[in-house]
């Protein structure tokens, strides 16, 4: 069902429990992520999920990043 997500967090102490159901419209996974529904989310694909951003039609641009 698209309509709704449960997501699982591990707290310091432990689990906590986020589940929505939407009223009208749907979720939409990165479609890469869609052979493997149960996986581990980055905090910017959350944030997208729940903020109905298509990842289809969105382009990551390229940032400096310092290696050790």
């Amino acid at each position: 069902n698209r309509n709704l997500i449960k997501i699982l967090r591990w707290d310091s102490d432990g689990f906590s429990l986020f589940y929505k159901r939407l009223e009208k419209g749907s979720y939409r996974r990165p479609t890469a992520r869609i052979k493997a529904p149960n996986s581990e989310l980055s905090k910017q694909e959350l944030f997208m999920i729940l903020h109905g951003i298509d990842f289809d039609k969105t382009k990551k641009r390229k940032r400096y990043s310092h290696s050790k």
